[in-house]
């Protein structure tokens, strides 16, 4: 997470595609090739699509090249295999839905796919049970 950013702040119901709000996440100056970002329920929920409020800011962050969804069973991170995805590429300054199949969750993840030099930022993750 950038220093100025918080990750909290994906969940907090406010979406910002301002270049000057702070509202968001991003893995801004990150030296990896991936990074991910965690939702925690503290207990197993009902887990069956996705939204992803990607942010961009025209210089260093950018919309992913691609992500994947895991979730958090049997000890490891399994890969949630998507049914759909709209857009199919990930896009910047828009909404990303995800959908599965219906599983049980303790803890969500979303893996990105820095589309490097740039890395990924997220203004607003939502997951729904459908």
């Amino acid at each position: 997470t950038y220093e100025s950013d918080a990750a909290e702040q994906v969940v907090d119901g406010r979406l910002s595609f301002t270049r000057h709000s702070r509202n968001r996440w991003t893995a801004y100056t990150s030296p990896n090739a991936e990074d991910w970002l965690e939702v925690d329920f503290g207990s197993p929920l009902p887990v069956g699509r996705v939204e992803l409020f990607l942010y961009g800011d025209g210089d260093g962050v950018a919309a992913p090249n691609d992500y994947r969804v895991e979730r958090w069973a049997e000890g490891r991170w399994m890969e949630i295999h998507p049914e759909s995805r709209h857009p199919t590429d990930p896009a910047a300054w828009a909404k990303n839905t995800v959908t599965f199949s219906q599983v049980p969750a303790e803890r969500v993840r979303v893996v990105f796919e820095h589309a490097l030099p740039a890395t990924t930022g997220v203004t607003e993750l939502r997951i729904w049970p459908q």
